[in-house]
């Protein structure tokens, strides 16, 4: 019965939609990135612990930008605004290219970045799950929302394995005197993904507040 009232929400079922796209293309860009640190780069196995620990510092500075950020701007900007960040941080991932200067301080602010962004849409999902959740349901509202999103996220995982191992991406190519590869492209299909998905922003109510369902925030 929880389950058939989740399904009936329009707007919960909309929001978990769009949760999943975003997940898919945006959080399978850090795992990529290591292997990428990995294979591609040749980076020390210290170098790459601490640059993947600023994800974490990240994450607890969003944590911390909430509230200010809360008591400042409506949820619809928000969304909006962290939908574009992510665009950015995945697509600064292009600009890691082998004997750039300063390459693994890109690195480090770009999974920094990454880190504060997945505070955030950790902090608006919850926000949104919950308004969006009908009196009584709200347990099985955030169950349905997480399990789409990381659904995304798994399949946008699988898919960056699927295509890194299946040969079908050319190994490297040089492009206006750089030496691009395989990495380089995923990068860019995940970042054009990310800006691609803004057409189902109008799935969030609190971008678009036009739904009949049940809406509380």
């Amino acid at each position: 019965k929880s389950l058939s009232i989740c399904l009936h929400n329009q707007s919960l079922v909309g929001f978990s939609i769009y949760l999943c796209f975003i997940y898919l293309a945006f959080f399978a860009a850090m795992p990529l990135a290591v292997v990428y640190m990995k294979t591609a780069l040749d980076l020390p196995a210290g170098t790459i612990v601490v640059i993947t620990s600023l994800h974490q510092g990240g994450k607890i500075a969003g944590y911390a930008l909430m509230k200010q950020l809360t008591a400042r701007f409506s949820m619809r900007f928000m969304i909006i605004g962290t939908h574009f960040a992510a665009f950015f941080s995945v697509a600064l991932l292009l600009a890691a290219v082998p004997g750039v200067p300063g390459l693994t301080l890109i690195l480090g602010a770009v999974f920094f970045l990454l880190g504060v962004i997945n505070a955030l849409l950790l902090c608006i999902n919850s926000v949104e799950m919950l308004a969006l959740a009908r009196p009584g349901n709200k347990i099985m509202a955030i169950a349905f929302c997480t399990t789409v999103m990381s659904l995304g996220q798994m399949i946008g995982t699988v898919l960056t394995s699927f295509l890194l191992g299946c040969g079908a991406l050319a190994p490297a190519w040089v492009f206006c005197g750089l030496t691009l590869s395989k990495f380089q492209l995923l990068f860019g299909v995940y970042s054009f993904a990310v800006l691609f998905f803004m057409l189902l922003l109008p799935l969030a109510p609190a971008v678009i507040r036009e739904h009949q369902d049940y809406y509380n925030p």
